[in-house]
């Protein structure tokens, strides 16, 4: 270890760092860093570079002879040799214990192994004696060279590995090529054994993203199956000839982190692929840039004209979608997404952005998952919605297939029913049962028969593996554990206290018994277990005091070395206080990682972390409630808290956290917080129906703010005023509040509450029957908006605008405008306003008689809101595609959709639903001509049909009693509904106006002459207002011809008569 407390130079400092104390050679942690250097430009000029990996023969045989400081002499002569061998430009460095890397830039594999060949030379040449006896030395060599034997200069160090293990089991003391193992290599192709269908499968995805047909493969299976495996063996085999990007994300078991995969796969192409990464980032706007920065803190390069990053996850999405194509198109791109099924929800919405918008870009993306319920409704959507996704289900292994696997590793066949029945085909347990066998030296065979029992877990083969381990490799294994799914060797050195050259040894062995996995990301080393399950066995050995211990010296370790990058360990740290029990530690972490999650739009992990630091906070007012510092930092915690759930549509957690905010702030006194509260909670109860309770808080709020004068604040109160009184129909009200709104927010100049006051203002003159001034005000808000970048309010005012003009029977520009919002929700991949737009564009093609382009909205529209999980929305498409398929005479398939809505009623079970519901089953019996049972139904609205929604219903009753003979009844009902109609100034639902007109028609042919001329001039009068108000002539033409021009409106007439 560096003590730096002496006076060091940079140059030493710099030395110490980067050269082996033994050897003076360079050391494995500069290789790391060279290696990159020069393998970046070795690509970019097109020129050669080999790799030669070597280690000294019997190594161990001459420290267990003559000693280990014979040992250490043993490995300095040979450094000096390697030296004195190799050009200046060459550079050797020590690896682990006995091995050697040597760098050969600009060498040509024949050049290179004549280097190799002078090297094994002079070393067998060397002389070494002690106590008279000659020390024998030999070295055995590996050769890899870029571009001859790999395309991939990041395979160099395990192709010479590989070439070095053939020199070794060719006799040592000798020197291997890529290529002489070749003849070997295809020997021992691996066999894919029980997956052959499932490899065809991806290779013939892979075939079409070489063609630009972007893909998608969800992996599905339990524990075990061999999902990861496949991926990594399936990746490996298309590498040998195939240009081709590898890049994984593990999905964490804590699941801690936002992003985590996305996060993984940027860092890697960062660390391995420098070129490409640089190649499609320095193509994005400055905006894009600040986005991927967000989730890459190792990034520290400066963004030129840089500006604020946009407060919406759209930006973030948007920007990752327009790197990865980047990345793309330079090479083919393989992600693979591992165990999804752990992934909070923002996460799952990013990837399937990711899915839907690289469909037509070299992308391939893999999911594993283990099938369990929370994600079989993701996964089924999944492949609903994505046409280049498909699902490969792996099954346990065959009794032939275990035998193939068997022979394969050289296991007698006559042991094959004992292990199937044992493994029951799971691959992972088969696969360590092969690792037993081969590591094992206590198992003995006869004859084909074992004579020690096999291990009968999982559990089993593992304890027994790691009881063999000496106490250096179990604590090694117990750090990695502690530290968690990355462990960083500068941290594992520091934690364990252990020399980096025996760290090296450790970790080599482990490597080699395949119980971790190095993640090389850059110039650092990252170690994680290859099994989630033996990471989770060692961690669950260790006794609580020493995982406090050790979890105590990770967080110092962390706080220590990574002080410029902390942020990104915000999360682990956390853990690791949490553990310890050090809870001033864990809030403080605990709040940094909530605002870092907040920061990228990541709510549900947000949530959790907010909801830790509060449970802690919480804890500490119990002991001391008057605390101002505490309470001003539970105020903050919680109002941040409060914007999380929010957007996760948490109510009852809402209205408690409201309630314990307006708590907090009176006791604090601080008349500023208790207006926002107060504000927040009008906004709520206005939400959720209590009308009288919103507008109380509302006053309370706008009398606090005017004496504080936070002109913001009261621009705000006023403006859920208006909201108010627009619910309450005080149309009048509402619009003195929106314009006392609009005039605050110009007075402090803040144009996003400008931009949403003025669309308040033109959606107030819509209401009043005011259309030249509403277009005037809508048209002014969606210039702002546009102006501003508010693709929220954009959407907003284009669905208010469409609306208004389908009012004005301007349908075809309605459909325009609709449109072009539905477009801007796409854009910004805002699935509920997607759903939206398509609800509002069905029920302008029903208007206009397009049945066919209304029934195809709602089915998309269906969908979507399925995707995002909005049940209510579902519930009401469903009743809507119902009554659509009511209108046009197809029964079966209205009482279809009708049923499903009935069954989804019973989950939702809030009284507007059922209301909903009751309205969709009396249009169904209406036109089932079941006119008793209709009435029935109609009879639970008597005390609500003042409320504008449910007036259509007044036809329903007026219909039902005419044709049942009560004429009486019926011209009082449709007397009102028309005088609702006309009060409203609603011009959209043909079906009212059309109906309302045959009413009137049927009455006057029904009734004595002296009332038929009365009737028929209501008729007519229905027709006048239409030409009035109706602008576009077909639209006159439906309530002037006695032949309709549509032919579903004959049908529709023809049902009525």
């Amino acid at each position: 270890m560096i003590e730096m407390e002496k006076d060091y130079s940079l140059e030493q400092l710099k030395k110490l760092a980067f050269h082996d104390e033994l050897t003076k050679v360079y050391n494995r942690r500069y290789f790391k860093e060279q290696f990159q250097v020069e393998a970046q430009r070795t690509t970019r000029y097109n020129r050669e570079l080999t790799l030669l990996m070597l280690d000294i023969d019997h190594f161990k045989g001459v420290n267990d002879t003559f000693g280990h400081l014979v040992g250490d002499e043993v490995i300095k002569i040979v450094s000096e040799i390697l030296q004195k061998a190799v050009r200046d430009t060459d550079k050797v460095f020590r690896y682990a214990g006995d091995e050697f890397v040597v760098l050969l830039p600009e060498s040509t594999k024949e050049g290179s192994l004549i280097v190799a060949e002078r090297m094994l030379q002079m070393v067998q040449e060397t002389q070494y004696l002690v106590k008279n006896k000659r020390v024998p030395i030999s070295i055995s060599i590996g050769i890899a060279n870029f571009p001859s034997d790999t395309e991939q200069t990041e395979n160099l160090l395990s192709l010479a590995d590989k070439a070095l293990y053939n020199s070794k089991q060719a006799g040592r003391g000798r020197v291997s090529t890529v290529t002489d193992t070749i003849e070997e290599k295809e020997k021992k192709e691996y066999v894919f054994i029980g997956r052959g269908q499932e490899f065809q499968t991806l290779e013939k995805k892979f075939d079409l993203i070489e063609k630009g047909k972007g893909q998608a493969v969800i992996v599905s299976g339990q524990i075990g199956m061999g999902k990861t495996a496949m991926i990594y063996q399936f990746v490996e085999k298309i590498g040998k000839g195939r240009r081709h990007s590898f890049f994984r994300g593990k999905c964490k078991q804590t699941n801690d982190v936002s992003y985590q995969p996305i996060r993984e796969i940027l860092s890697r192409i960062y660390s391995k692929k420098e070129l490409i990464f640089y190649s499609s980032f320095n193509n994005l706007v400055s905006e894009q840039k600040e986005e991927i920065k967000s989730l890459l803190p190792e990034f520290e390069q400066k963004i030129e004209n840089r500006r604020a990053r946009k407060a919406d996850e759209h930006s973030l999405y948007f920007a990752i979608y327009k790197f990865l194509q980047g990345v793309a198109e330079v090479e083919p791109l393989i992600l693979s997404f591992e165990e999804i099924q752990v992934l909070d929800k923002e996460s799952l919405l990013l990837i399937q952005y990711l899915v839907r918008n690289l469909k037509d870009k070299k992308v391939f993306f893999i999911f594993t998952v283990q099938p369990d319920e929370n994600v079989l409704e993701f996964v089924s959507n999944f492949l609903l919605k994505n046409e280049n996704a498909s699902l490969i289900e792996l099954k346990n292994f065959t009794k032939s297939e275990t035998e193939k696997l068997l022979a394969y590793h050289n296991i007698p066949l006559t042991m094959t029913d004992e292990i199937q029945e044992l493994s029951a085909g799971i691959p992972i347990f088969l696969k360590e049962l092969v690792k037993f066998f081969k590591n094992t030296k206590e198992m003995k065979i006869d004859k084909g028969k074992l004579i020690e029992e096999l291990p009968q877990t999982l559990k089993e083969i593992i304890q027994r593996r790691f009881n063999k381990f000496d106490s250096e490799l179990s604590e090694i294994l117990e750090v990695i554990s502690v530290v968690g799914d990355e462990c960083p060797l500068r941290i594992l050195e520091e934690v364990s206290g252990i020399p980096e050259g025996r760290l090296y040894e450790i970790l080599d062995k482990l490597l080699e018994f395949n119980i971790i996995q190095e993640d090389e990301r850059g110039t650092a080393e990252i170690f994680n277990f290859s099994l989630q399950i033996e990471a989770d066995f060692i961690y669950n050995q260790i006794s609580e005091e020493r995982k406090k211990e050790l979890h105590l010296k990770a967080a110092r370790t962390i706080e220590k070395i990574y002080i410029q990058r902390i942020d990104k360990f915000f999360e682990q740290l956390t853990r690791h206080y949490k553990v310890v029990g050090d809870s001033q530690k864990t809030l403080s972490y605990a709040l940094l990682s909530a605002a870092k999650s907040k920061s990228v739009y990541s709510n549900e992990i947000a949530s959790n972390y907010y909801k830790l630091a509060n449970e802690i906070l919480a804890n500490k007012l119990e002991a001391n409630p008057n605390d101002r510092d505490l309470l001003e930092k539970y105020y903050e915690a919680n109002f941040n808290f409060l914007e999380i759930l929010e957007k996760l549509y948490e109510t009852k957690k809402i209205k408690k956290l409201l309630d314990n905010l307006l708590s907090v702030s009176q006791k604090l006194k601080d008349a500023l917080k208790t207006s926002d509260i107060y504000l927040r909670l009008a906004k709520f109860e206005h939400q959720v129906g209590n009308f009288e309770n919103s507008k109380l808080l509302l006053e309370n709020s706008l009398i606090l703010k005017g004496e504080l004068n936070d002109l913001e604040g009261m621009a705000l109160a006023y403006r859920i005023l208006g909201n108010f009184n627009l619910d309450n129909k005080f149309y009048l009200e509402a619009l003195k509040h929106y314009k006392k709104s609009l005039e605050l927010a110009q007075t402090i100049d803040d144009k996003n509450l400008i931009c949403t006051s003025i669309g308040s203002v033109g959606i107030m003159y819509d209401a009043l029957g005011n259309f030249e001034k509403a277009k005037e005000y809508l048209n002014q808000s969606y210039k702002i908006a546009y102006q501003i970048d508010n693709k929220e309010t954009l959407i907003t005012t284009a669905f208010n605008l469409g609306n208004l003009e389908a009012r004005l029977g301007y349908f075809e520009k309605s459909i325009l405008i609709l449109e072009e919002g539905l477009k801007i929700a796409k854009q910004i991949d805002s699935k509920q306003e997607e759903v939206n737009a398509l609800d509002m564009l069905a029920e302008t093609y029903k208007n206009i008689g397009n049945f066919s382009a209304s029934r195809k909205r709602l089915e998309s529209a269906i969908a979507i809101a399925t995707e995002i999980g909005n049940k209510v929305q579902k519930f009401s498409l469903t009743l809507n595609l119902s009554e659509l398929y009511a209108e046009i005479e197809d029964l079966e398939n209205a009482e279809i959709f009708l049923k499903e809505g009935e069954v989804m009623s019973k989950e939702i079970n809030v009284p507007e639903i059922l209301e909903k519901l009751s309205a969709t089953k009396i249009k169904f019996l209406f036109v089932k001509k079941e006119y008793s049972e209709c009435l029935k139904e109609l009879e639970k609205f008597d005390s609500n049909l003042e409320n504008y929604t449910l007036i259509h219903l007044y036809l329903y009753q007026s219909y039902c009693y005419l044709n049942l003979g009560n004429l009486q009844r019926a011209k009082e009902l449709v007397n009102k509904m028309v005088e609702q109609l006309e009060f409203y100034s609603d011009f959209t639902s043909q079906e009212n106006w059309f109906l309302s007109f045959k009413v009137y028609d049927k009455l006057s042919g029904r009734i004595n002459s002296d009332l038929a001329e009365e009737y028929l001039r209501n008729a007519h009068r229905i027709v006048s207002v239409c030409k009035r108000r109706m602008a576009s002539q077909e639209n006159q033409n439906l309530f002037i011809s006695k032949k309709p021009n549509s032919e579903i409106l004959q049908k529709f007439r023809d049902k009525i008569s």
